[in-house]
């Protein structure tokens, strides 16, 4: 029925020549004079105009769908029918939503919120009223066509209708609560006949012009549609991407090699009928084309669009012609990409790609973190652990803790945590020497991975245990509504407490992965799941993803997952997403109390940090010590919602005429920031000519990059609408809704190692050549280190009028190369003699700003007019010349700003705190992040907290009472228990000795 619709006309009958409407007594009406008396202009037509106009008004109807039928299309036939359209139709050609099958018809008047089905409306500002504001002014120039003339045509133009046995009426109310009419064109009134081939009826109410033409029949369909099927193969297509469930990629593979055999006389010959009515034709891949698999008999590729590069061609044209098998590759490329137009002009640089072999930095905290991890949890093995995240903690408790015999087991005794210890650092040893330059890397760091096992494993649980916890109280509300008996079994709301009732079940059975098929695959597999949560090591499975739950056939579906950066563009508000052929639309955000997980945030404009709670008392910028108490400094965000786990819901296949995807276009802004506590490890130079300053770089390790999806394109009001009790995303904020109705903005993180660029006025570029000088630095350091441009992202910072440039490394993992252009002036220098020779500035005849050739590629084509290579010719030529220095990783002026702010925030009666704490600014030591906070869930008050997870005691000599040290005693346990780290420093003992115990924690934090 969809494809029915006026938006896939192309491929109807009609659209080809092949079918024509007639009207039962449409001549006998034309001809009755006395009918038309009461329609001004039309009564004086003659019969062949007269024809036209009531022809068309005709068609109108039918193409609206508005057809009254009392044997098939009544709004109690349809429902009574519901079960036999589900049943007797295949899959294939079933309906997409039966409980939307109601009938269309038009309107006068807007109806009443509560009216069900598609209604067209018939006011002058309507299709209908444009089209005879538009024939009555061909026909009768002179006549005074307005508002009130129009009604009255109206009026008796559906009376004639009605009277000649064309349309019905019927009452309904309008939104106002008063009596109004809607009508229906009467089935019995349309004769389908064969079309002749060659002249296709135009549909002039919608499509109007402003001088008649005779369109053509559509030819590409008019053959598909001749054609005798029965004497050729079933043509069928399906998609194949990394979200397909593995049986139904098996299956499809399968069905697209066709390696169908029967017995026959006792041979294997091939099953030609079940090649002819089951196998694939065609596939419709991801970009990747899912690597690994193996079609071999895929002889031909044609690829949507130009691909970035040709590393990236030769990847997926590489996937045909196996076995020594010829092959064909096409490309498309659409003449308003200019990527794609500049491959075509240049086929050969597209064809003869090289793929690089990737790179990788083993030197990175987080990926030697889960290697630990896996080296302790393989040699401890837990035997009851083998598919199921439930074979880790008890479901059966509210809140999903370990499993005892889990605990028990990874909690190790001391000389089971030494023995790791030496494990750990004999599978490290040929890391050993760059492993030793990391001020993280120490005895004590290894020891605590070890130690904190049991809790590291608790943690990564913490996002299965909520998606199984809504799951539950979505199952047990439905479960309820439905044993209440307060619905009717064919009411509409005792239909929605059973389909989410059936989805949360799925939902459950998919958490707990019990569920058919290989269990390895599943998306919630136990090993899989702490892959991807970062626990063990995961190259091919996405770090901490998000999830949408969308609802499939029979209302059970299935999760699927997306970085979280891609996930705020597609899991946005309304988005549309496509999955498996069918086209859902994210509807709802499952997070309960939306109230409590919204935060204030505030930003340096200048610099683009975010400032997070551990900032919340910050008067300067934590990155560059600007002023914020200065508003023109800094911008707030109120109302951010991080994204989190949503739902979709399944609302129409996708049509052929919809090859283009129609997603929502959203205002995204992108941000930074560095925890207090590796603000230490930021690494910082000038770039300077003579003691002139004209770049400052900071290397930033594992910096944060952060999104903030601000409204759809379409809007200029920040936020979007979302119900604060139900979480469902909303088209406008209704007062008068059920329940309260807020505007937020989504917001979303990644980890990467950063450069962070500030081109200063004694460079003299303008705004638009910082952002060339970006792009060029970005493809110096491409060549320099011969990495894919996917691998290294790009983002201004800071104001329009002052940007400044944030280069970081986009691919899972580190790369380990930034870190080299702060380090090594001779690495810096060859950056930028890739730069400018990229720049091609030794041919004199090129006198273009910029071509594929060297700045403009895919992923800059909104800058295309802004890039000119001409604008940072001078400053390449300055800045080659420079030298390159490093300087304080944290500002002078910002150390002493914390080291005041701390003396205010502490026990002014506490001498040992005032002892610390000097002992740390006067070695430059990293210093506290507050001071006299409160535990989370505690009572307890230590006297300092380093983020994320350290807490600082200073026991001056009333610590010295039993009484008292008892108390501390019982305190610290539970701080331990919760996976915080504890550091006491007692009045008797030597700060030096306590400094050296804890090195990664108290760095250095400014070079003397």
């Amino acid at each position: 029925m969809y494809d029915l619709r006026r938006g896939a006309g192309t491929f109807k009958l009609e659209k080809c020549a092949l079918l024509s409407i007639d009207y039962v007594h449409l001549k006998e009406t034309v001809d009755w004079k006395e009918g038309w008396n009461d329609i001004p202009v039309i009564a004086g037509l003659n019969n062949e105009e007269r024809s036209e106009f009531l022809r068309n008004i005709l068609d109108h109807f039918r193409l609206e769908y508005a057809v009254h039928s009392d044997v098939l299309l009544k709004e109690s036939v349809l429902q009574e029918n519901e079960k036999v359209f589900s049943d007797k139709l295949r899959a294939d050609w079933a309906f997409d939503d039966l409980k939307n099958l109601f009938p269309a018809y038009l309107r006068r008047k807007r109806l009443s919120s509560r009216s069900r089905g598609k209604s067209s409306s018939m006011v002058i500002t309507s299709a209908l009223g444009k089209y005879i504001r538009q024939f009555f002014a061909e026909k009768a120039p002179e006549f005074a066509f307005n508002r009130e003339s129009y009604d009255e045509i109206l009026d008796s133009l559906l009376a004639l209708l009605e009277q000649a046995g064309f349309v019905v009426k019927q009452e309904r109310r309008d939104a106002e609560g008063q009596a109004t009419y809607i009508y229906q064109l009467r089935l019995d009134r349309i004769i389908w006949k064969p079309g002749d081939g060659k002249k296709v009826q135009r549909d002039v109410v919608k499509i109007r012009s402003y001088k008649s033409f005779q369109e053509k029949p559509n030819l590409f369909f008019k053959r598909i549609y001749e054609t005798d099927f029965s004497k050729i193969k079933a043509l069928r297509g399906e998609d194949h991407t990394g979200q397909l469930k593995n049986e139904l990629r098996i299956d499809r593979e399968e069905r697209f090699r066709a390696d169908f055999y029967k017995e026959e006389n006792g041979k294997r010959v091939l099953d030609k009928d079940r090649i002819w009515s089951d196998s694939i034709s065609a596939l419709f891949c991801s970009p990747t084309m899912e690597l690994g698999v193996d079609i071999s008999a895929l002889s031909v590729v044609h690829m949507r669009n130009a691909p970035p590069n040709a590393a990236n061609y030769a990847q997926r044209s590489g996937r045909a012609g196996r076995s020594g098998q010829a092959a064909l590759v096409m490309t498309y490329c659409s003449s308003y990409s200019p990527h794609d137009r500049n491959f075509f002009d240049n086929k050969e640089q597209l064809v003869a790609g090289v793929v690089e072999e990737p790179k990788l930095d083993l030197i990175n905290r987080e990926l030697i973190e889960s290697h630990i991890h896996a080296l302790v949890f393989s040699d401890i093995g837990i035997p009851d652990v083998r598919e199921s995240v439930t074979e880790l903690l008890d479901p059966d408790f509210p809140d999903c803790p370990l499993r005892p015999s889990v605990r028990e087991r990874l909690s190790l005794k001391p000389a089971e945590a030494l023995s790791f210890k030496t494990s750990v650092k004999r599978a490290l040893e040929t890391l050993w020497p760059k492993l030793e330059q990391e001020t993280w890397f120490t005895d004590s760091w290894i020891e605590r991975i070890i130690q904190e096992l049991p809790t590291r494993l608790d943690r990564s649980l913490d996002r299965w245990r909520f998606s199984f916890k809504e799951a539950k109280a979505t199952l047990d509300r439905a479960t309820s509504e439905i044993a209440n008996g307060v619905y009717q079994l064919n009411s509409d709301e005792y239909k929605r407490a059973k389909r989410l009732q059936d989805q949360a079940t799925r939902q459950r059975d998919l958490l707990k992965n019990d569920i058919r098929g290989n269990h390895e695959l599943s998306e919630f597999y136990v090993f899989r799941y702490l892959a991807s949560e970062g626990f063990l090591p995961g190259y091919n499975f996405t770090r901490l993803p998000v999830r949408t739950f969308v609802s499939g056939k029979d209302d059970v579906g299935e999760y699927i997952s997306r970085p979280r950066l891609i996930a705020l563009r597609e899991f946005g508000p309304l988005n549309v997403i496509y999955h498996n052929g069918n086209k859902y639309r994210i509807e709802q955000v499952v997070l309960p109390e939306i109230d409590s997980h919204l935060r204030n945030i505030r930003v340096c404009s200048k610099s683009g940090f975010w400032l997070d709670d551990s900032y919340e008392t910050a008067d300067l910028c934590p990155f560059t010590g600007i002023d914020l108490t200065d508003g023109d400094n800094r911008e707030s965000f109120a109302g951010l919602l991080e994204l989190s786990e949503s739902r979709a819901e399944k609302k129409e296949y996708i049509t052929c005429e919809e090859e283009e995807r129609r997603r929502l276009g959203f205002a995204i802004d992108t941000y930074f920031t560095v925890k207090p506590d590796e603000l230490s490890r930021v690494r910082r130079a000038e770039i300077k000519s003579d003691d002139q300053v004209l770049l400052n770089l900071s290397y930033i390790p594992a910096s944060q990059l952060i999104q903030i999806n601000k409204r759809d394109r379409a809007h200029t009001d920040d936020g979007f609408p979302i119900g604060m009790k139900t979480g469902f995303w909303k088209n406008s904020v209704d007062p008068e809704a059920k329940e309260e109705i807020r505007k937020v903005m989504l917001w979303s993180w990644n980890t990467a190692d950063a450069l962070y660029i500030e081109p200063l006025t004694s460079l003299a570029l303008t705004p638009d050549a910082v952002l060339t000088l970006m792009y060029a630095l970005k493809r110096g350091i491409e060549r320099l280190f011969q990495i894919e441009p996917s691998e290294l992202g790009v983002a201004k910072m800071g104001t329009t009028e002052e940007p400044n440039i944030f280069l970081y490394e986009s691919s899972e993992g580190s790369l380990g190369i930034l870190s080299q252009i702060v380090e090594n002036v001779d690495t810096f220098k060859r950056v930028i003699e890739e730069a400018k020779a990229v720049c091609r500035y030794e041919e004199d005849d090129y006198l273009e700003p910029a071509s594929y050739d060297d700045l403009l590629s895919y992923y800059n084509q909104p800058h295309h007019l802004q890039i000119n290579r001409f604008d940072i010719r001078d400053a390449l030529d300055k800045v080659l010349t420079c030298s390159i220095e490093r300087r304080d990783t944290v500002t002078d002026s910002s150390y002493q700003n914390q080291y005041e702010r701390l003396l205010r925030q502490m026990d002014s009666n506490s001498s040992t705190e005032k002892q610390f704490l000097d002992y740390l600014y006067k070695h430059k030591l990293r210093l506290p992040d507050s001071a006299q906070e409160e535990v989370d869930g505690l009572y307890v008050k230590p006297d300092f907290f380093y983020s994320p997870d350290t807490w600082v005691f200073c026991d001056g000599t009333p610590h010295d009472r039993p009484e008292i040290r008892e108390d501390d005693a019982k305190k610290r346990a539970a701080i331990r228990e919760r996976g915080d780290e504890v550091v006491v420093y007692y009045y008797k003992n030597s700060l030096d000795d306590l400094i050296q115990r804890y090195p990664d924690i108290f760095t250095k934090a400014v070079d003397e």
